[in-house]
């Protein structure tokens, strides 16, 4: 895989690591009862993204490249503690079209098919995680 690939490969999963979805599932947010379901679907959303994120950074780890971990999410996304579930939401819509907005570009610039072969499993899901949670929403 070429240095280019390595890099943007990289960067998409360093990314993945503190995305929104992320926070978000970690994050102190206020859930009515009615809405505890909804929370509980984004939480296991979360995992499910993480674990697609832990499978391809494995398989890199095994064609010995390795990714950094980050334990530092956006300070900006600090502002959505003890925010309501509902009014997070629309904000939670507009980062995965963002990241998906993103990880599009990373794979139109791959050109190692290898290294498009390890992201596409990953934005296909995110389109789906995206397609669920718009599903949430009243």
């Amino acid at each position: 895989m070429d240095a280019t690939s390595q890099r943007l490969l990289r960067d998409a999963l360093v990314a993945e690591q503190v995305s929104f979805l992320q926070y978000v599932a970690q994050a102190q947010l206020w859930v009515p009862p009615p809405q505890r379901p909804i929370w509980a679907r984004i939480v296991e959303l979360a995992q499910q993204q993480a674990e697609r994120r832990r499978q391809v950074e494995t398989q890199l780890a095994q064609a010995h490249l390795a990714i950094p971990p980050t334990n530092s999410f956006p300070v900006e996304f600090t502002a959505y503690n003890y925010a309501a579930l509902q009014a997070v939401l629309p904000v939670l819509v507009r980062s995965l079209q963002n990241e998906l907005a993103r990880l599009d570009s990373t794979l139109a610039r791959l050109s190692d098919p290898a290294a498009r072969a390890y992201l596409e499993p990953l934005v296909a899901h995110k389109r789906q995680t995206l397609a669920t949670i718009q599903g949430l929403q009243p």
